[in-house]
């Protein structure tokens, strides 16, 4: 990671006050095309501190997206600041 990357953490509790998870993910805003900011998330992690307890998660998941094959050439990339 760069030097520039920061550490955003968070602690989760669970109903009876006991800890339960740490979240943590690494981020940094960069000059993007035109020195317009741009956010990026270098990745994360979650920590659950509690056997036998989980996390539900409740989203639809699109799979099998399909994208343009332009959209990843130099100029592409370069024309829309990446």
């Amino acid at each position: 990671l760069r030097s520039e990357a920061e550490l955003s953490s968070s602690e989760r509790f669970d109903r009876q006050g006991k800890l339960w998870k740490i979240v943590s993910f690494w981020t940094e805003v960069q000059k993007g095309y035109n020195n317009v900011p741009v956010y990026f998330s270098y990745g994360g992690v979650g920590i659950d501190l509690q056997r036998r307890h989980s996390t539900l998660a409740k989203r639809k998941a699109k799979l099998g997206v399909r994208f343009k094959a332009n959209m990843f050439t130099l100029g592409y990339l370069q024309k829309h600041g990446y």
